[in-house]
């Protein structure tokens, strides 16, 4: 079902910020449809696209609103958006192409393949590197215009930051050396050689990176926008091409269905190399790791779920593999927060996740102080250390006002799990129930009575380090 602003209907009209009337027939409208309206209608969004393939099969596929709001377009599945940071996904399913065509393994030490690099890197591996665990600084020095043999010379010159396998940073130059590897191992640039070993492969031939040529992504690509201070502005968010890896693709909501489709199918892999691709390491102390290979690893609604979103939410792609289900979400709105797949994935599975009674009822209110508070535009930090409390005032003053914006008030918070901190203090997870988002956040008071901690989070997020 495809949801172009067209002339009203009786039932149901929702003016979009941008001026465009998304208009949808009670007939075709579902609660699905509501929330992204919705959705759309808070945030000043002009343009989603949407899809749930469950088992192979499609169950939703809709557009809503345009593809540019200046130009007036409609927005059609063959539209294509910048997904950014979700494009590691897709250098993920490269790397396990590669392995199974025997040029690579995961657990590989990079002077197997950089025989220049220092020593160093003989404690990296490919699987360290494409899940944020490589010990590799970010921090190299350069400038924009850098290639991706210069990023990797410059990581070879640079300490590690950390020892490889310790621990998790998501950053930028796991993805350039990996880049460097996939270029060496196909013999090809990065854009052909990420459609020769996964693009191809999965049937996403309408996707592409904005400096390949041989295609018409660029052409059909949505325009981004960016909401801010009452107005509605054109934006722009891309990435060089020595850092392609790590984001920049263009794609189309036709080809995410092909991916759904694929994975199902176990098409372009086989189910254990699916599987493989979404584990992620345990650290080397032995603690759940963080990340898998290119996807996000994460519980919700006590489901295991994988994707990654990007932009931050440009893109927002779910997995959920113990159902079955994909749900797809693009958007061309940059001052979001990513929530729109999790919401759809509500609507879709039942809540598994185990609450327990609350022992703490004051700790629970003063969570919902602070988030009341925050969504009237000013953040009691009272009872905050000063860490906390500029670090939240600073969330709020930017996405964190996007979700608040999105999720609305808050309706109830129920405790999922507890923790005492090291110091003595109580860390909790609760589930906030907003008017129109379910959402996990981390709340924690340290042994003085002061909140040291309070973000968003994930069902299977740690509550301690």
């Amino acid at each position: 079902m495809f949801l172009p602003a067209r002339r009203p209907f009786r039932r149901l009209a929702l003016l979009l910020a941008t001026a465009a009337s998304l208009i949808v027939p009670a007939a075709l409208a579902d609660a699905v449809d509501d929330y992204i309206l919705g959705f759309m209608q808070r945030t000043h969004t002009p343009g989603v696209a949407l899809a749930v393939v469950r088992d192979g099969k499609v169950e939703k596929m809709a557009t809503y609103g345009v593809a540019d709001a200046f130009a007036r377009t409609n927005l059609e599945p063959t539209h294509t958006f910048q997904i950014a940071s979700a494009t590691k996904m897709l250098t993920g399913v490269a790397l396990g192409r590669l392995e199974q065509a025997g040029r690579l393994s995961l657990d590989d030490d990079l002077r197997r393949h950089f025989p220049d690099a220092p020593e160093s890197w003989s404690r990296i591996t490919i699987r360290q590197l494409a899940t944020h665990s490589s010990g590799l600084e970010d921090r190299l020095g350069l400038g924009r215009d850098a290639s991706t043999a210069d990023i990797v010379a410059a990581a070879m010159k640079t300490p590690l930051a950390y020892e490889p396998g310790s621990r998790s940073r998501y950053g930028f130059t796991d993805f350039v050396v990996l880049q460097a590897l996939i270029e060496k191992l196909a013999g090809e640039p990065f854009p052909a050689a990420l459609r020769t070993w996964a693009l191809a492969p999965l049937g996403m031939g309408e996707s592409g990176f904005p400096t390949e040529t041989n295609g018409t992504w660029k052409d059909r690509a949505v325009g981004i926008h960016v909401f801010r201070e009452g107005r509605q502005a054109r934006d722009d968010f891309g990435y060089t091409p020595a850092g392609y890896a790590a984001g920049g693709l263009l794609v189309s909501l036709n080809d995410l269905v092909h991916l759904a489709q694929a994975i199902d199918r176990a098409d372009a892999l086989p189910v254990a190399a699916w599987q493989r691709l979404w584990t992620a390491p345990a650290f080397s102390n032995g603690k759940p790791g963080d990340f898998a290979i290119g996807w996000t690893k994460r519980d919700l609604l006590g489901h295991g779920a994988v994707g990654h979103s990007g932009g931050p939410a440009l893109a927002d792609i779910l997995r959920l593999p113990d159902d079955r289900l994909t749900i797809m979400v693009l958007t061309n709105q940059r001052w979001l927060y990513p929530m729109l797949a999790d919401g759809v994935a509500a609507r879709y599975v039942p809540d598994r996740a185990r609450m327990l009674p609350d022992d703490r009822p004051e700790m629970t209110e003063r969570l919902r102080r602070a988030l009341d508070s925050a969504a009237r535009g000013a953040m009691d930090k009272t009872g905050f250390t000063d860490e906390a409390g500029k670090g939240m005032q600073g969330f709020f003053q930017d996405f964190g006002s996007a979700l608040l914006t999105a999720a609305g008030p808050v309706q109830s918070i129920r405790l999922m799990e507890k923790a005492t901190t090291p110091d003595g203090g109580d860390r909790r997870r609760y589930r906030v129930q907003f008017q129109h988002q379910s959402m996990v956040w981390l709340f924690s008071v340290n042994a003085a009575g002061q909140v040291d901690l309070m973000r968003p989070a994930s069902d299977s997020t740690p509550l301690l380090p």
